[in-house]
């Protein structure tokens, strides 16, 4: 059987910070592909010399950065394409991926051309380079290819330590924060949280001025922003930019009660530790809108300060 030699083009729409090598990786991948020839020997023998084409377009997406490879035979039909993400400034990942993806459907393709009748119908054709501008949106796949499954949404759940300034006075308090992050598109998370907490000094808001305990039962919800490092994904660090508000319950060992609640931004950076988990720093400030007095005191603080430091597990 005859075989025509592969032509890989590269376009690229993407910020990679290794575009040279994304390019080397990727002819190195389909440096010895080949595959069926289609057009006709006279077509050959008169120097059309017809090739098959590996095209591969990279660009970005939010904080995603994209690859999707078509492969044209040398008839200048669609043979097949794939579409791969990965979060990051890097490109190799995603050119080595489309390397080895498009070798194993040339592979395939030359196989099926073994096992088929010699005598098929001469068809004349020359390659038409693709001349677009743009880039192609992921269509149905071959009816002999599975269509790839959808990328599952990620949870993440995890808990923290936290240290709270701004509910009574000048007192802060102490407690545990669990929490859980919906990713609600690939860069956007919501993340609603508890909190539990006890005051770490008596306060004089009781009776005739009488210092007491209190606790803090709370609830916030906030909107984060995740900005990848230059890192492949979940092997580096993370930043989630956020905004929120709260509410909280402060309940005094008098059994008085009174009602905080505050809006602010908040960022946890985040440094992966393998197997899913991570590890988290959170800082939060923001300003109070509800101030009523508690007991004995004058007027609740203005600023909310607020630090916690946890881990946290991704699912999938």
């Amino acid at each position: 059987m005859d075989a025509a030699p592969v032509e890989v083009t590269v376009e690229t729409r993407a910020a990679c910070a290794d575009s040279a090598k994304a390019r080397v990786a990727l002819e190195e991948a389909l440096a010895a592909a080949r595959a069926p020839r289609r057009t006709s020997s006279r077509a050959a023998s008169e120097g059309a010399n017809p090739h098959w084409v590996v095209e591969v377009r990279l660009f970005r997406e939010g904080g995603l950065g994209r690859g999707e490879a078509l492969i044209y035979d040398d008839l200048g039909r669609e043979v097949a394409r794939r579409s791969v993400a990965e979060r990051g400034q890097v490109c190799t990942p995603l050119t080595r991926a489309l390397g080895a993806w498009a070798s194993l459907v040339l592979d395939q393709e030359l196989a099926r051309a073994e096992d088929r009748p010699a005598a098929e119908p001469a068809v004349e054709a020359r390659v038409t380079p693709y001349a677009g501008t743009g880039f192609l949106l992921p269509v149905a796949p071959p009816a002999d290819r599975a269509a790839p499954r959808e990328r599952a949404r990620v949870v993440e759940v995890g808990a923290s330590g936290s240290l709270r300034s701004g509910l009574v006075g000048t007192s802060t308090s102490a407690g545990v924060a669990p929490h859980v992050a919906f990713e609600v598109s690939p860069a956007l998370f919501l993340r609603p949280a508890l909190s539990f907490g006890w005051a770490t000094d008596r306060v004089p808001v009781g009776r005739d001025g009488a210092r007491v305990d209190y606790r803090a039962y709370g609830l916030r919800v906030d909107g984060c922003r995740r900005i990848p490092g230059n890192y492949i994904d979940r092997r580096g660090i993370e930043l989630d930019a956020c905004a929120g508000a709260d509410v909280v319950l402060v309940v005094t060992s008098e059994a008085r009660d009174v009602v905080r609640g505050s809006l602010g931004p908040s960022a946890i950076m985040r440094g992966e530790l393998g197997a899913g988990f991570a590890l988290e720093v959170r800082a939060a400030v923001g300003a109070n809108v509800a101030r009523a007095a508690l007991g004995a005191e004058e007027r609740a603080p203005l600023l909310v300060a607020i630090g916690e430091v946890g881990v946290s597990s991704r699912w999938p």
